[in-house]
């Protein structure tokens, strides 16, 4: 197996995040490392731009359909 890629960390926004640059997460994976998602309460987002007030960030989610097959 090739691996085409490294990851980087996000430690150049100013906030310790779980999640690397070039990497697949689920959706769940990345609410849970912005703290939308935790072990008591799910959070009713589900598609498109969320607006974190306490991290002063927006997060885009977009899905791209590829026709070409890996």
């Amino acid at each position: 197996m090739k691996i085409d890629f490294v990851d980087k960390p996000l430690d150049k926004f100013g906030a310790d995040y779980p999640l690397d640059l070039y990497c697949s997460y689920t959706f769940d994976q990345i609410l849970v490392a912005l703290g939308k998602h935790t072990e008591e309460k799910r959070s009713s987002f589900r598609e498109g731009v969320i607006y974190l007030v306490e991290k002063n960030l927006d997060v885009l989610f977009v899905v791209f359909h590829s026709r070409t097959p890996y």
